[in-house]
C-alpha cells in the first residue's frame, strides 16, 4: 500500500498574479510527464511551483490503464540543503514517508515504493545536484508510468522528454504608466501587498506612487 504523502507547505503571503504561467504550467505538464521550471535565484520558480503542484493534487488521471482514473496524489522534494547527491534518492523516500532501507540500494527501493502510485513530485531546488536528480528521474520515469515530475533549477535536468519552462519576471509597467494605470500589473501588486503586512494604515499618494511603479520597473 502506497505510505501517506504530506501536506503541500502552504505559504505564509498570498499568492500574486502569474495567471499565464500557471496555464503555460498546465499545459506543458499534460504534454510531458517532466517539467522543469528555471530561471535565475528569486524570480519565484519555487511558488510558482508550488501553486501549480497544489491545484494538480486531487486531480483525476487519464494516462494510465485503469477504467476508474484515480486521483493525483503530490509530493514535494525540498532539495536545497541536500548537498550529497547520494542523497537524492533517500530523501526522496522521506518525503513519501518511506524508510530507507540500509540493506537495499535506495533508487531501487524508491522505484518499488512507488509501485502502483498516481503522483505528482514536485523536486525543489535541484541546481547543484542536476546529475544525481536526473538519474533519479530518469529510473522513475522509466519504470513508473503514473508518476510526473516538475522541478525547480537554474538549469535543466537534460533528461530525454524534459520540457523546459524559463519563468518570466513577474508583469511591469510600461514606461511613464501612471500609478493607477499600473496598479494592475503584478509587480506593483505584489509590492502592495507587501508593504500592507508591514503597515496595515499605509495609503500611497500620487508621488508614492509613481515611486512605487520605478522600483518595480
Amino acid at each position: 500500500m502506497p505510505a501517506p504523502l504530506r501536506a503541500v507547505p502552504m505559504p505564509a503571503t498570498r499568492f500574486i498574479g502569474r495567471t499565464t504561467e500557471l496555464a503555460a504550467l498546465d499545459d506543458l505538464t499534460e504534454r510531458s510527464r517532466l517539467v522543469t521550471l528555471v530561471g535565475p535565484g528569486g524570480c519565484g520558480k519555487t511558488r510558482l511551483a508550488l501553486e501549480h503542484v497544489r491545484a494538480a493534487g486531487g486531480r483525476r488521471d487519464h494516462t494510465g490503464p485503469d477504467e476508474d482514473p484515480r486521483e493525483v496524489a503530490v509530493a514535494v522534494v525540498e532539495l536545497a540543503t541536500v548537498l550529497d547527491g547520494d542523497q537524492v534518492a533517500p530523501v526522496f523516500l522521506e518525503a513519501l514517508g518511506a524508510r530507507d532501507d540500509p540493506t537495499v540500494e535506495p533508487l531501487g527501493n524508491l522505484v518499488d515504493q512507488l509501485d502502483g502510485q498516481v503522483l505528482t513530485v514536485l523536486l525543489d531546488n535541484c541546481e547543484h545536484l542536476v546529475e544525481s536528480v536526473a538519474r533519479v528521474v530518469e529510473a522513475v520515469l522509466t519504470q513508473r508510468p503514473l508518476v510526473r515530475f516538475v522541478v525547480t533549477s537554474r538549469e535543466p535536468l537534460g533528461v530525454s522528454g524534459e520540457a523546459v519552462y524559463r519563468v518570466p519576471s513577474l508583469g511591469v509597467p510600461d514606461a511613464g504608466a501612471s500609478f493607477a494605470d499600473a496598479a494592475g500589473t503584478d509587480a506593483v501588486a505584489l509590492f502592495l501587498d507587501r508593504a500592507l503586512l508591514v503597515r496595515t494604515d499605509a495609503a500611497i499618494d500620487e508621488r508614492e506612487g509613481d515611486a512605487v511603479v520605478e522600483i518595480c520597473r
